[in-house]
């Protein structure tokens, strides 16, 4: 090794230390023969390359290579002065016994002249000393200095100062080595982690290498099987391998990036069958493939990760397994499976006190609630994590349950408030660097600020939404953006721009798979041309899109339609609105899709209904019901349920009794203890508002030990509740004040101020009403009053005793025993 080269790596290894950079232990030097040598930690699995083949390693492992590397390149990048390594390739990694990627030989690295602020990615280091070409065991003399020609044609190869493969095209050019031209070898570095291919394996003659190199006739990384699955991934090799080294993602942008994907360490194992990989590795595949939208793959990846922990008998493993499978069920829609997964999964880690864990399971619960549009619950439950979060120290959940409170907000159109969660959430995304979620909230806070017609913020933010989905590749979200920034331009009567940026989305969904775009762009263009002249005839046939309008794209611009009519609702514009759910209604229905046309029919009866437009909604409802009752869909059961609602508000008890005991029933087949509970809930309001006080009892009991089962806290006080009611009605007001006081009691338990307030205020009434009805010190002078206030200790000594106030519950028992005794009952 050259003196000054063998000087400046030594210098370089005694002056860093990271968990991805080797580590020096010393060096030893033979005075007489003038040859030293430095001695550096070997590792067992030896470099990257040779790992690579050792085992066919799943992406999620893959990721965690190539996150260790890009973090020990961070690491050299922002010393002050900041170190570019110069020679960085597979066979200058090296991985631990632990499976960890470091970052060795140094013999090329060397510290920048100059700083310069924070822009490194152009600095050139200092002038080297030629070293010895590392690759000489691989391909004899593979490292050169490159001469070219003005066009590219003529090649001169000299000395060895670089590896060619690895080298980026302006080093070909002579130009000095760049942090920037360390980020063109980190692209080939996740080339070779992912493929298992050297860069340009099938080349053998160095000039082919270079004209390829400068030319940019590099790998298509989308065309392979494995990064093309990582849009993300896809987005950094992409950044990395600009021919401008002044656009080259920097490395903490590259970790930033990966840092939030699904990976794991790498894990030896014996079989290739995915039954012999360990939960964890099947966990991290099933959400990775559910990131690429791959939900069946993602589904059987849980289901394998939850046999292999059964067979193991690992509580823990179990559970995260489950966590995973409630994941793909709540976004199929199956909400009530996920549920009891969540629930499941949430037991188990209270049973070993993993706090994290539980509040991830809390999380998934609020999710569930929230896409059943059971408000109130997701809110608590939102809120519970958020604290949760807050107390742990967990700033992404943090950031989570903000951003679950402003999907919440949204869905219950309160603008403002969801507004401030996505600002608050998108903050702490931010200082977190996790952009993908910064993306994501500025998206919505976009959609948000157009409900509300404030074009510019809306704008500005699918603008910076845009920008972080392009750098990251995901050319969905960027879709989607560009699909809001036409409809800002569009409600501002700008066709233009709306035109630009519908071309741009049309082209990205072309790219994507399904070319439902292109059946679509006569379908917008023929929108566009009807806002602009009021003489275009909107009915004229267009062949070429009615010939390339599939099922699957009609169905899609009825979803687009559909979104339209949210807008124009949200703003106010009802006429409009109700036009487009009207129409996206008709799509499905034309080409046969019988399913969303009952859905749309459901989702417009809920318009009508908020409307007041009751005959309407009645119509929209039977016409849904009589479709999934020809499908056999289980959602029949809720068309009934929503039937009976319209029937109770115009006060047809008939009507509404037949609907909610229907809608009971089915799910009662379905084993939607939930909603069994609901419907009785309603019929027991129809009861008690036609007097028929004991059927409503009976059935507001029933709600309440169903809602107590399952574990649903606020639903068991607003049925005790309820029951309060029926007996205040009946003029029982101690077992009325027993019913609200537990109610009110379980309220302010969970935090639930409002509902605990309105319990307290009932109960001062029945307090008035109880004294006026028993007169001037006559207490308990009714007949069975006295076996009454018996019966009311014992359901206050339950209620105390649930709440775990044992001296209270066992104070309210004797009470009760006295009582028993006196009146000569035996009651256990």
């Amino acid at each position: 090794m050259h003196l000054q080269s063998f000087a400046n790596e030594l210098n370089l290894l005694s002056e860093i230390k990271h968990d991805n950079v080797v580590e020096l232990i010393g060096f030893v030097e033979n005075a007489e023969e003038g040859i030293a040598w430095i001695l550096l930690g070997w590792e067992d699995n030896g470099n990257l390359r040779e790992f690579i083949h050792s085992q066919d390693w799943v992406i999620p492992e893959c990721l965690s290579l190539i996150f260790d590397v890009i973090c020990g390149v961070e690491y050299l990048h922002t010393r002050d002065p900041p170190i570019c390594h110069g020679d960085l390739k597979s066979l200058n990694i090296l991985v631990t016994s632990q499976n960890r990627a470091v970052i060795t030989d140094f013999g090329s690295a060397r510290k920048l002249e100059s700083h310069q602020g924070r822009k490194m990615e152009g600095l050139a280091v200092g002038p080297a000393p030629p070293a010895e070409p590392i690759m000489s065991q691989v391909e004899n003399h593979e490292s050169s200095v490159v001469t070219i020609d003005e066009c590219g044609t003529f090649i001169t190869l000299t000395g060895p100062t670089f590896t060619l493969r690895w080298a980026a095209p302006e080093l070909l050019y002579e130009e000095p080595f760049t942090l920037a031209s360390d980020m063109w070898a980190v692209a080939w570095i996740c080339w070779e982690v992912m493929t298992g291919k050297l860069p340009f394996e099938d080349v053998d003659r160095k000039a082919l290498i270079v004209l390829n190199v400068t030319r940019g006739n590099l790998p298509p990384v989308t065309s392979n099987e494995h990064i093309s699955q990582l849009r993300a991934l896809c987005a950094i090799m992409t950044g990395c391998w600009s021919m401008n080294p002044t656009k080259r993602p920097t490395a903490g942008e590259c970790r930033r990036t990966i840092g939030w994907m699904g990976r794991i360490v790498p894990a030896r194992r014996n079989a290739i069958a995915s039954e012999s990989y360990p939960v964890e590795v099947l966990c991290a595949l099933g959400y990775t493939s559910f990131e690429s939208l791959e939900t069946a793959k993602a589904a059987s990846y849980f289901e394998t990760a939850l046999k292999v922990a059964r067979s193991a008998q690992d509580d823990l493993a179990i559970a995260n397994a489950m966590m995973g499978r409630g994941t793909v069920y709540g976004a199929m829609k199956q909400y009530f499976e996920a549920e009891n997964l969540y629930i499941q999964a949430k037991e188990i880690y209270v049973h070993h006190g993993a706090e994290k864990q539980i509040t991830g399971a809390n999380f998934g619960l609020a999710q569930i609630y929230r896409m059943r549009q059971e408000y109130a619950k997701a809110e608590v439950s939102y809120t519970q994590v958020k604290d949760a979060c807050l107390r742990l120290e967990v700033q992404k959940g943090v950031a989570d349950a903000i951003w679950g409170l402003g999907q919440l907000y949204r869905s219950q159109r309160e603008f403002s408030k969801a507004q401030a969660s996505y600002t608050e959430a998108r903050e702490i995304y931010a200082q977190l660097g996790a952009e993908k979620d910064v993306a994501h909230a500025s998206w919505m806070l976009g959609r948000v600020y157009l409900f509300q017609s404030e074009y510019s913020e809306a704008q500005e933010s699918y603008t910076q939404a845009k920008k972080i989905y392009s750098r990251l590749g995901m050319e969905k979200g960027v879709e989607n953006c560009a699909c809001g920034l036409q409809e800002v331009y569009r409600l501002q009567h700008m066709y233009s721009n709306a035109n630009t940026f519908h071309a741009e989305a049309w082209d990205i969904a072309s790219c994507l798979g399904p070319q439902w775009e292109v059946a679509n762009a006569p379908w917008w263009v023929r929108e566009v041309n009807c806002l602009q002249d009021n003489n275009f005839k909107a009915e004229a046939p267009f062949t070429d899109a009615e010939e390339l309008r599939t099922r699957f794209e009609v169905e899609e611009i009825a979803d687009a339609s559909w979104r339209w009519g949210e807008v124009y609702h949200s703003q106010g514009k009802y006429s409009e609105a109700e036009a487009q759910y009207i129409n996206a209604k008709e799509l499905h229905a034309s080409v046969g899709a019988d399913q969303h046309v009952a859905n749309a029919a459901c989702e417009l009866g809920k318009f009508y209904r908020s409307q007041d437009k009751y005959s309407k909604a009645e119509a929209s409802f039977i016409e849904a019901k009589e479709i999934y009752a020809r499908l056999g869909a289980k959602e029949v059961a809720d068309a009934a349920w929503e039937l009976g609602t319209i029937y109770h508000l115009q006060g047809e008890y008939s009507n509404a009794e037949a609907m909610y005991t229907e809608a009971k029933e089915l799910y009662a087949c379905d084993g939607v203890k939930r909603n069994v509970a609901k419907a009785g809930c309603m019929l027991g309001h129809i009861y008690r508002l036609q007097g028929k006080y004991p059927k409503a009892e009976a059935l507001y009991t029933t709600a309440k030990e169903v809602y107590a089962y399952i574990g649903a806290e606020r639903d068991v006080a607003r049925t005790r509740c309820e029951l309060g009611q029926v007996y205040r009605l009946q003029g029982e007001y101690f077992m009325a004040e027993v019913s609200y006081t537990q109610g009110k009691e379980i309220y302010t338990r969970l935090g639930v101020q409002k509902d605990a307030a309105k319990a307290a205020r009932i109960l001062e009434d029945i307090y008035h009403l109880r004294d006026a009805h028993i007169g001037a010190g006559k207490i308990y002078t009714y007949p069975g009053a006295k076996r009454d206030v018996a019966d009311m200790h014992c359901e206050l000594g339950k209620g105390y005793r649930q709440q775990g106030e044992y001296f209270k519950a066992e104070v309210s028992y004797m009470e009760a025993k006295i009582i028993y005794i006196r009146l000569g009952v035996e009651k256990d």
